[in-house]
């Protein structure tokens, strides 16, 4: 059996060794939803084989109100998790963690991680104690946590999840391409964390969202300081962000083809404290030159959105959606040094 989907299960506490005693070592996707009384999807602590789930590659997990541990294992059991590519967790209300140190550190294969809904969720990685019921601590001095295939990372309406690793642990994550962080508000990113990434994120990340992270404002100023090489779709929500592109800080660390030259969606949303679209300065230099949509809106203390220089190098500009920017006086200010009016082409 290569597929089990289960749903509506009653009386039934955990997956593994209750539903098969041999550890569905055949099995590589499994979805499991809407079940009132599971505890845990693998209970280590129950089962007679050393393995489980061998070549467990996605899981979908939804609606599990009383889901505490998706693998549980008393020391000295190590779950190794080398084989999932795909994790989504949904609405499992009394998860307070995902993985436990050992268990993220086997997490060689993992490319799309995705959690939202959960309540009490307060770390993706536990890094305080290696296993659920032994309370052994895990300091081993190596505080560099790397996923090195993950492309796809999304958290989302998680109100007490305050970091991605617990115990000043960082996570690093070489290979990301689409990050959705929104509804977390007191989700952080330590410094160190955003360094270790910063030279990743800026070649290979092709998607940010970001809404409602209150404390992620200052981390997501430095990303966009350094600028996205690739960057595709760009979103951000509810920050309290005052400039979104630093063009200035780009071009003074020698960075200019990391102007966002692949920008294509721009969607800025109830950002009460933006002023400009980008700081003057060089802004012949910015171009944004794949630019298709732009959509501003609920930025009520914005009053000038484009240069009449910036406007005129949107030549792929196909929509505009302004609303709600109470006092937005100019869609195109006009340059100091310039006299003739700006237009976007294809608008």
């Amino acid at each position: 059996m290569k597929f089990l989907s289960l749903s509506r299960l009653i009386g039934c506490y955990n997956i593994v060794p209750s539903i098969d005693e041999r550890g569905l070592n055949e099995l590589n996707c499994l979805d499991v939803g809407d079940c009132e009384d599971l505890e845990c999807i693998m209970d280590a602590s129950k089962s007679l084989h050393g393995k489980s789930l061998s070549r467990l590659a996605k899981l979908n997990m939804w609606q599990l109100p009383e889901l505490k541990w998706i693998w549980k294992a008393p020391a000295p059991h190590v779950i190794s998790l080398q084989t999932l590519t795909e994790l989504n967790v949904h609405r499992c209300n009394k998860l307070t963690y995902i993985f436990t140190l050992s268990q993220a550190r086997s997490l060689k294969q993992l490319k799309s991680l995705d959690v939202s809904g959960c309540e009490r969720l307060e770390y993706i990685v536990e890094a305080k104690f290696d296993h659920n019921e032994g309370g052994i601590s895990v300091g081993d001095g190596n505080t560099m946590l790397a996923l090195p295939l993950l492309r796809k990372l999304t958290l989302d309406d998680l109100p007490e999840l305050t970091s991605f690793c617990s115990e000043n642990y960082c996570s690093i994550w070489p290979a990301l391409e689409k990050l959705r962080l929104e509804h977390c508000p007191n989700l952080t990113v330590n410094i160190t964390e955003l360094e270790a990434n910063l030279q990743y994120l800026e070649e290979k990340l092709r998607v940010l969202k970001v809404g409602e992270c209150f404390h992620l404002r200052d981390t997501i100023d430095n990303l966009l300081k350094h600028g996205l090489k690739n960057l595709e779709t760009l979103r951000i929500e509810e920050l309290g962000v005052q400039v979104v592109f630093q063009v200035e800080a780009i071009i003074a660390e020698g960075q200019e083809n990391k102007l966002f030259p692949c920008l294509k969606s721009l969607w800025l949303e109830n950002l009460r404290e933006l002023q400009v679209l980008c700081h003057e300065g060089p802004t012949h230099n910015f171009s944004l030159q794949s630019l298709t949509y732009l959509r501003v809106d609920g930025c009520t203390m914005l009053r000038r959105l484009l240069s009449s220089t910036l406007a005129r190098n949107l030549l792929q500009l196909e929509k505009l959606e302004i609303y709600n920017c109470w006092e937005l006086e100019q869609i195109i200010a006009e340059d100091e040094d310039e006299d003739e009016d700006g237009s976007i082409s294809n608008l």
